[in-house]
């Protein structure tokens, strides 16, 4: 019963051929690498200025966001403040009743040189001023001009209501795309740093 033990396996061949792999291995790594060294040195002229052109594009773009932001804050949220106010002191009561008594007082002016002009039209023609024909000319143009201020009181007064609602409308919207302007200009400059 005493075998003999077989010979233990020969692996030389198995680790020359690891030894060739890793050395062709090793050769291929060393190829791959001079080749990335070369194209590495070829783009990098080429890739410093692509990085500066971004870097100046994204501060230019910082510079027009802080430009749109500080402009928005000194030129047009002094000047919305204005707007609004102005929107608001328009659209109340105590102002569509002066604008009324303007048109009112301005009805009357006109009403009145054409009654002086009347008068003296009908002087120039002998009519007596005490006559009923001078007195019913001059009711006439009483009732029209009375009339006539009526009419354009209640106009002036619709009109200034709804132009005092129009202007706050504006006022309301005037202020609305001025932010998207200046986000706008952030996010380019955020996209050009990236």
């Amino acid at each position: 019963m005493g075998k003999k033990n077989p010979p233990p396996p020969d692996y030389t061949p198995l680790a020359n051929a690891s030894k060739e792999a890793a050395q062709i291995m090793t050769g291929l790594g060393r190829e791959q690498l001079d080749f990335a060294r070369e194209q590495y040195e070829a783009a990098n002229p080429i890739l410093q200025e692509v990085a500066g052109l971004q870097i100046d594009a994204q501060r230019q773009q910082m510079d027009q966001a802080a430009d749109y932001y500080n402009y928005q804050q000194e030129t047009f949220r002094p000047l919305e403040r204005s707007i609004v106010a102005d929107a608001q002191n328009f659209n109340t009561a105590a102002y569509r009743d002066q604008l009324a008594s303007q048109a009112a007082a301005d009805v009357g002016l006109a009403f009145g040189r054409t009654r002086d002009m009347n008068q003296r039209a009908m002087a120039s023609m002998g009519v007596n001023p005490n006559s009923g024909r001078f007195a019913g000319v001059n009711n006439a143009s009483a009732i029209a001009q009375a009339a006539n201020r009526a009419g354009i009181m209640s106009n002036t007064r619709n009109q200034a209501e709804q132009l005092g609602y129009a202007r706050q409308l504006d006022a309301a919207g005037l202020g609305r795309s001025l932010s998207g302007a200046s986000l706008a200009a952030y996010g380019g400059a955020t996209s050009a740093g990236s």
